[in-house]
């Protein structure tokens, strides 16, 4: 059935301390504040119609046969999430121009509404004037209400020019899953279990005031870059610093990843409770997110944002500030996200799909004889670093260090980079401390046993000119030219302004970013592994008895009623282990559960 596109744009009462800036959508959208001043509705390609508070708003969307529409707006996490909740309208599909910029601008290009306006159809456009007057105003004037009707109805129109330029430029399972993204976001299903994370809520602050009262540091020197250098420096350390890609000048390197900041803190580990102090006053996201999740539980029903292709490997990434992509296994927030009465959250979890997909791109061909045999690819490389057999249930530390071996390796890691990580504990594995001599020998056995990834970073590095070129390479089922890797499923990884280098003496993209074979190979298979997900969201969504309601990098989530959880999570499990048709020797396998809660 052909939908009809229907744009649309609400105009909202804010103010200095309610806005989007400062509140997440969700309890912008059920905040007491909360009033609609105007809409802006465009069907078709007929003329925006604007309706403003005193008007019947309810009634023109009431009016509109919402099962014969997509809409179409310019993040719809918001307009469509107001549509859904507020007026009780649900779309047959969604059309985010705001998502579609993610796939065809480079990511140093702003996603606001002008800024794609100007990029996508070469219009300069002038910025709305008089707007800032209705701030802080919930009964505009007529006057007022003139000039954000004016400023409504350009918004509309651009937005429908976007959409006319762009409708086609997503291959049609890509609009699929851009569709998908943002009704996870406008049309919320689950509940939150907020008891449970008042208890949360009130362990993270307690641990906070915990590491303070412990650590010798004041949390005002703590918290300032500058204190915490002068401290640095009075107690003999070297303080770390790097080239700020702003101004180019030399600032601190204080940053989680800054991996002088993480030397720092691998050499000292008697200075471990200063670490953790300074992690928690700079980054109180656990206590930020629990009491985000437990605030939209006592107004309502938690939405699931997510940035469609919000990474440049076409991943999504967290949204909204609530980062539901990122959850940790086990934690308080995944444990109170609930299943509606009635249903069972479904959890399937696509295993080592970055390792297999690594091993087939490379032709790793004794590791993809181990996976097609069910065997475990992570104890291997653990015991063969070890020096004993690392079996998964008896050994779970050796065997995650494994783990991190085989994931952190495959992409390049050199050998100071694997000690330090080892040492602060990377990616969940206990600190492992490795001499400078067993950290080189560590990265060379395993690349003496993983020859044909080695080979795949040096055929990667020579390639990149080609994805410079004006003509196609073909390699191992991509396309390399013009600045782009053409993927199998039509879509593309873009290198912007790809040029070499020459006082650096490597190739760079975009804002700076280095291409080199390691790097080129992650992106590969961070895509391609992407495809396969994706692929598999928009079959889940299609069964009968199912229904998607999140993902993260390699796992889908679902809702399926009670008496048909444990046949839908066979049934999607079979699904999730047939290889893809671009990749028909790709050995996959899934493994997931099903519980009230999204416990898994």
């Amino acid at each position: 059935m052909q939908l009809t596109p229907v744009t649309l744009d609400f105009e909202t009462y804010y103010d200095a301390d309610y806005s989007l800036r400062k509140i997440k959508t969700a309890l912008y959208v059920s905040d007491p504040r909360f009033k609609v001043q105007g809409v802006g509705i465009k069907y078709g390609n007929k003329r925006v119609h604007y309706t403003n508070a005193q008007g019947d708003i309810s009634g023109a969307l009431q009016a509109i046969p919402w099962d014969k529409v997509i809409l179409v707006g310019h993040n719809l996490n918001f307009d469509g999430l107001i549509l859904h909740t507020i007026f009780g309208c649900t779309p047959a599909a969604y059309f985010d121009t705001k998502a579609v910029a993610n796939v065809i601008l480079p990511a140093s290009q702003r996603r606001t509404l002008d800024n794609v306006a100007k990029l996508v159809l070469g219009l300069t456009v002038g910025k709305a004037t008089g707007l800032e007057k209705t701030k802080g105003i919930r009964d505009l004037t007529p006057e007022l209400d003139a000039i954000l009707g004016k400023y409504c109805i350009r918004d509309v129109d651009l937005t429908y020019q976007i959409y006319e330029a762009t409708k086609n430029i997503l291959p049609v399972q890509e609009q699929l899953l851009s569709s998908l993204t943002t009704r996870m976001a406008c049309e919320p299903v689950l509940e939150i279990d907020t008891p449970l994370l008042k208890k949360e809520i009130e362990r993270l602050e307690l641990r906070v005031k915990m590491v303070l009262a412990t650590c010798p540091v004041p949390q005002k020197v703590l918290s300032s870059n500058p204190q915490f250098a002068a401290w640095m420096k009075q107690s003999g350390l070297t303080v770390p610093m790097k080239e700020s890609k702003t101004t180019g000048k030399m600032t601190y390197a204080f940053a989680k990843d800054d991996m002088g900041y993480r030397e720092l803190q691998a050499e000292h580990p008697e200075l471990n409770g200063v670490w953790e102090a300074r992690r928690v006053v700079k980054s109180t996201i656990e206590l930020t997110r629990a009491l985000a999740f437990y605030n939209i539980g006592l107004k309502g029903l938690m939405p699931m944002p997510l940035n469609y292709y919000g990474a440049h490997t076409g991943r999504w990434s967290g949204a909204d500030g609530l980062n539901v992509q990122n959850l940790p296994r086990g934690g308080a927030l995944r444990k109170a996200i609930l299943a509606p009465t009635g249903y069972q959250i479904v959890v399937l979890d696509l295993a080592q799909i970055e390792l297999r997909i690594n091993a087939w791109f490379c032709g790793e061909l004794a590791k993809l004889d181990i996976l097609r045999n069910h065997g475990d690819v992570y104890s291997f490389a653990a015991t063969r670093h070890f020096g004993y057999d690392c079996v998964k249930d008896a050994h779970p530390n050796e065997r995650q260090f494994g783990k991190m071996l085989e994931l952190a390796l495959g992409f390049g890691m050199g050998w100071r980079k694997l000690r330090v990580n080892a040492g602060l504990g990377f990616m969940g594995t206990p600190p492992v401390l490795l001499t400078q001599l067993e950290a080189q020998s560590t990265v060379n056995k395993w690349r003496y046993t993983n020859a044909a990834t080695e080979t795949m970073w040096r055929k990667l590095t020579d390639l990149i000119p080609a994805i410079h070129a004006n003509k196609e390479t073909h390699f191992n089922g991509l396309i390399f030219g013009n600045d782009e890797i053409k993927l199998p499923n039509g879509m593309s990884l873009q290198y912007y302004d790809l040029r070499f280098d020459s006082k650096e003496g490597n190739w760079i993209y975009d804002t700076g970013k280095k291409l080199y074979g390691g790097i080129l190979l992650e992106n590969i298979v961070q895509a391609l592994a992407r495809i396969v997900v994706a692929d598999q969201l928009t079959q889940a969504d299609a069964m009968a008895d199912v229904r998607v309601v999140s993902s993260t990098h390699d796992e889908i989530i679902a809702l399926c009623p009670d008496a048909h959880a444990a046949r839908k999570y066979e049934d999607l499990k079979s699904m999730m282990s047939i290889s893809p048709k671009w990749a028909p020797d790709l050995p996959l396998a899934a493994d997931g559960g099903w519980a009230k809660n999204y416990s898994k």
